[in-house]
């Protein structure tokens, strides 16, 4: 059985998930997923059936050394400086390994010292797995043919069972609004929610935005209080109670920097808007015209969500392309092949 370790920080409970799923998938190819990290998130509530250990960071060499992997994936960015001697570790060991990363920092993708520091673990590296296509351009050609592609997703598989319709929903939670625009992430000021507010705040009467998440600083409470088309629900922290607000809606959107949220509004069907500011990779799965829109300020957001909303043919036809791209590229089987083929790659070429 070949040995692969997977080198982290955290095990995060929808990186619990995703890394159940590989594990079961290279179980039945012959392979052992062992994950290495320095603490895990608190209240775990999914089984982790991965082979797993949580120790200081100065422990990681001596566990590798002693675990003896084929190959090993290091999912660290450069603030973890145990990046260093863990890489340089592997190449005196011979270990190939896979760098998974976003390529460069994309909040700071400019920044010429920090990129020195990232292209030289792309030469080093023996193949470089990333988020989505959209960060080959933050590769050297040389190092091109050693690029391997793992769509970050969610795994769908663990989603809840939702069987009422979005009418049975709406009127569970007596919610009247012909049409909704959800926001689910929480309150930072580099999110933007203000700008929902704005809008919503001269909106027509019949349209409803649904804020979820905490954080909500009191003067933007004070307005929303005074709108009668926005409803802020603070937290949810029960997860078929968030996804049954994303399955009652018929838009999402995050003004500023989005991530996963985009995945799970798109499973539920839901077109995504969004500004045209430094995003996460996952922005990449917003088709312009297709699944949503990026768009480049206050006013552009305005009118399409106005656009979508008025526009029903428009907006099953978006929902429908939104849908079906999570059960394509944005599936979880999607991303264990970009994962596996760079396992695979490293293995059998030896790297």
């Amino acid at each position: 059985m070949k040995k692969v370790i997977l080198i982290t920080n955290e095990l995060l409970q929808y990186r619990i998930e995703v890394y159940n799923f590989f594990y079961e998938r290279l179980s039945k190819k012959n392979m052992e997923l062992f994950v290495l990290a320095n603490k895990i998130q608190d209240n775990i509530s999914n089984e982790i059936k991965f082979k797993h250990k949580i120790i200081p960071f100065k422990k990681y060499l001596s566990e590798i050394n002693r675990y003896n992997p084929d190959t090993a994936v290091i999912f660290l960015n450069l603030s973890y400086l145990i990046i260093w001697p863990t890489i340089y570790f592997l190449k005196l060991k011979n270990i190939p390994f896979i760098y998974w990363s976003h390529g460069l920092n994309l909040q700071n993708p400019k920044n010429k010292i920090k990129n020195m520091f990232y292209f030289h673990i792309h030469n080093i590296s023996s193949s470089i797995l990333l988020y989505t296509p959209n960060q080959i351009k933050y590769i050297k050609k040389k190092n091109h043919k050693k690029i391997f592609i793992a769509n970050n997703t969610l795994n769908f598989n663990n989603f809840p069972l939702i069987k009422q319709t979005k009418e049975e929903l709406r009127q569970e939670y007596n919610i009247n609004f012909d049409k909704i625009l959800l926001y689910v992430s929480r309150i930072l000021p580099y999110k933007r929610v203000d700008i929902l507010i704005n809008i919503f705040e001269k909106f027509e009467n019949n349209f409803g935005l649904i804020i979820v998440g905490g954080g909500m600083p009191p003067e933007l409470i004070n307005r929303i209080d005074k709108i009668t088309n926005i409803k802020y629900l603070n937290a949810i922290y029960d997860n078929k109670i968030v996804n049954r607000y994303f399955k009652l809606s018929d838009l999402f959107c995050i003004p500023g920097a989005n991530g996963l949220s985009i995945n799970q509004a798109m499973y539920w069907g839901l077109p995504c808007l969004t500004l045209d500011v430094l995003q996460g990779p996952e922005v990449w799965y917003i088709k312009q015209g297709e699944t949503g829109y990026v768009v480049e300020n206050e006013n552009e957001l305005k009118e399409k969500i106005q656009y979508l909303f008025k526009n029903k043919e428009e907006l099953k036809r978006m929902s429908n392309n939104s849908y079906n791209l999570m059960r394509t590229d944005g599936s979880i089987e999607k991303m264990f092949e970009g994962f596996y083929n760079a396992i695979k790659y490293n293995i059998d070429a030896g790297h």
